[in-house]
């Protein structure tokens, strides 16, 4: 792989992520399943497709820590990508960095560090690739944050440096209503000055958050040029009904694709119907089948394309949901597995003192070759901290020792130990805690 040519691009993906609104404010700059303070719900742990399988790690609160993408091949499962994201200790997120295992050894690609102000928004954000002639980060660009006088932030200016200076390349607009939702995103992009690029709109279902219809427009030719649109609906108690799919042919929107969920007493998606407009007419075109967990999470989904008048299974791109419908998680296969994370909301950050028996995650993580693991016990007594492999093998004993209350941290240097993920259990007084760990080499 062109390691030179790969960052490029990746630049360039990361600049519209910005402008698209992936990093924006709004959702804390696009950190993945951040955990929602008010409310205990489900997070995907393991998300596995046919040829490829994505790994989740979360820290104490809730927010994910790690993200590891892997694709089978030859039969074995290899590393792909990972990703791992730090907090400050209000919960906000710090640092997003990505990674690309290259040669059988993991070399580090890009990151953004984020900064906030003195009343805890987030004020701008570098986004930097690591330099290998220069063994060290180099910055790439800028965002700057602007807020409205109701606190949504509405502006948002990236700028690239060049020679030592910043100039500006990207800038994203945004409007909202009485509730604070978006209802508009423009970008624009820097050519002697700010021209337009790609707006999206957005309408909600009721007073809730949900979506009830998103529009795509490119500036063409001094024109918007409308390229799709989907539309959502819903039951009267918020549950996802169909999701219609629309393209922009002869100055009018025209249905595309259209799919429809089934569920069943307990809630739980059964099975997706998606039908595609022939001649004015919906006909068949995929389904996918499910089974669920025990709490109506997609726990396997198959899927099926028709064809020559009958269901055939095959390979495609599909969602596995949870919490009831509320969440989705995209993944390509013939058949797809999944286990989820049953995360409890907390209200505040708060460290783990020494009146309490807790186990944190590890730091950094994923790490190579070494990490720090913090602990805290509420009582004096024996503590034992032993790291497993997934087979439940016994790689180190790293403390066996008689402690005092108090928070602590012990090192783990995994030099000598080959990639993957492990487990640390932590056992005092009769009490034991587990938690995972992915060492990336």
């Amino acid at each position: 792989m062109n390691l030179k040519y790969f960052k490029t691009a990746l630049f360039m993906c990361m600049l519209y992520s910005i402008v698209a609104g992936q990093y924006n404010a709004l959702d804390r700059s696009g950190f993945p399943g951040m955990a929602n303070s008010s409310s205990s719900k489900y997070y995907p742990e393991v998300i596995t497709g046919d040829t490829v399988r994505y790994t989740y790690l979360y820290e104490d609160h809730g927010n994910v820590s790690s993200f590891l993408t892997e694709y089978m091949r030859n039969n074995v499962w290899e590393f792909y990508s990972g990703s791992y994201y730090m907090y400050t200790n209000d919960g906000d997120p710090l640092i997003a960095r990505n990674s690309l295992y290259i040669n059988g050894a993991w070399k580090d690609l890009d990151q953004i560090h984020y900064y906030y102000d003195q009343n805890n928004r987030l004020e701008y954000s570098f986004y930097e690739t690591w330099s290998d002639s220069l063994n060290t980060w180099e910055s790439v660009s800028k965002t700057t944050y602007y807020y409205d006088e109701s606190g949504n932030q509405n502006i948002s200016i990236t700028q690239r440096w060049d020679n030592g200076s910043l100039i500006n390349s990207a800038m994203t607009t945004s409007t909202f209503d009485g509730m604070h939702r978006l209802t508009s995103y423009l970008t624009q992009f820097w050519n002697n000055g700010w021209t337009n690029g790609i707006i999206r709109n957005y309408s909600y279902f009721s007073t809730t958050d949900k979506l009830a219809s998103y529009e795509y427009a490119n500036w063409l030719n001094n024109e918007w040029r409308y390229l799709s649109r989907n539309t959502w609906e819903y039951d009267p108690q918020g549950i996802l009904l169909n999701n219609t799919s629309y393209s922009w042919t002869s100055n009018t929107w025209k249905p595309s694709y259209k799919s429809t969920l089934n569920y069943n007493s307990q809630g739980a998606v059964v099975s997706v119907l998606t039908q595609k407009m022939v001649s004015d007419q919906w006909v068949d075109y995929s389904k996918v089948e499910y089974q669920h967990d025990l709490y109506g999470n997609s726990a396997l989904g198959r899927y099926f394309l028709w064809s020559n008048g009958s269901w055939n299974s095959t390979s495609g791109k599909f969602s596995m949901f949870y919490n009831k419908s509320e969440n989705s998680h995209s993944i390509s296969g013939t058949v797809a597995t999944a286990t989820y994370q049953y995360i409890t909301g907390i209200n505040e950050y708060e460290g783990s003192g020494p009146n309490s028996f807790s186990l944190s995650q590890n730091y950094p993580n994923p790490f190579n070759p070494a990490t720090n693991i913090p602990y805290s016990i509420k009582s004096a007594g024996n503590v034992k901290l032993t790291v497993f492999d997934a087979l439940g093998k016994q790689i180190a004993v790293l403390l066996n020792e008689e402690k005092l209350p108090g928070s602590y941290t012990v090192n783990f240097n995994a030099a000598g130990i080959p990639s993957g993920i492990y487990f640390y259990t932590l056992e005092c007084n009769g009490t034991i805690l587990t938690r995972k760990m992915i060492l990336l080499k």
